[in-house]
């Protein structure tokens, strides 16, 4: 019989590097953006026209949507605050009845770490403040969504609970091919060989950030001059610029004019005292013991 995976993705948690893998492995059916491994109906009578289902013991669906929904507005990157832990529900009700049957993997990552690359992601999309004034503005959002054992009950109540694994980051990052090994004992399937030590979507350095953030500030300020749908529309350019790295020569400029900057970025400690007894589930995975101390739960 042949089965699906869920990855309940968490932003800069790996779910890039598992997405690869997932799309490389000869025996899941994984595509970005689709659902089991297709985008549409016809994509699925073309596979069926040309191969045989039984090749993949494993359809996939991967994505840090199922785990957030960031909404944003206005001129620059500023979040809509809504009912987080209401829609991480909705999404695994929805997916029990979709996919009732399914394995599920949900990876984590400690709190500290999180907030720094989620730092270092929201200056990737022209993000302008810096870290304290970040933590201040997107601090009520992160108190919801990383609320892991609230994700971990969810899917416990939703899906079988032998068929889900939770795992850290931080293995996949010290241990890559110990992680794998993990997942794959999971799914039963047999070691697929892969470029383990390929890291994927880097944060920027504390150089780089200070640059890009520079560099935004003053993108911002240009167009805050137009009115307001033009601004939006201007801005959007700037952002998706970013990410093909239009400004990277420029922000090296900034880098070298300014001298070495420092981003101070240190997660203040009545910031991490907000996730305090919001991991404590990850104790009962042994995967986790030599990571507690990045859950504050140990």
């Amino acid at each position: 019989m042949r089965k699906t995976l869920i990855h309940i993705g968490y932003p800069k948690a790996g779910s890039t590097f598992l997405q690869n893998w997932l799309f490389a492995h000869p025996y899941i059916r994984f595509k970005h953006n689709a659902v089991a491994g297709f985008e549409n109906i016809k994509e699925i009578c073309e596979f069926s026209c040309d191969n045989d289902p039984s090749s993949f013991k494993y359809f996939a669906v991967s994505s840090e949507m199922l785990s957030v929904w960031f909404k944003l507005d206005g001129i620059g990157i500023n979040p809509i605050l809504f009912d987080i832990k209401q829609y991480q529900k909705n999404v695994s009700c929805l997916l029990r009845q979709i996919l009732p049957d399914s394995k599920l993997l949900i990876v984590t990552r400690g709190y500290e770490e999180t907030l720094k690359s989620f730092y270092s992601e929201y200056i990737k999309y022209g993000g302008h403040y810096n870290f304290d004034e970040y933590l201040k503005v997107f601090g009520p959002m992160f108190e919801e969504y990383l609320d892991y054992n609230y994700i971990i009950r969810l899917y416990e109540d939703n899906f079988k609970k032998q068929n889900l694994l939770v795992a850290p980051f931080e293995m996949l990052r010290d241990e890559p091919l110990k992680f794998i090994q993990q997942v794959e004992n999971f799914l039963e399937l047999d070691h697929f060989k892969y470029d383990y030590h390929k890291a994927a979507n880097i944060s920027l350095t504390d150089d780089m950030l200070c640059s890009y953030r520079i560099l935004s500030n003053i993108a911002l300020k240009i167009c805050k001059i137009f009115p307001a749908n033009i601004g939006n529309k201007l801005f959007k350019l700037y952002s998706a610029g970013l990410l093909f790295k239009c400004f990277d020569f420029i922000a090296v400029c900034i880098s070298m004019t300014t001298g070495r900057l420092k981003a101070g970025k240190a997660a203040p400690d009545h910031m991490l005292d907000t996730f305090k007894g919001k991991g404590t589930m990850l104790r009962n995975y042994n995967a986790y013991q030599p990571y507690l101390d990045k859950y504050l739960c140990k």
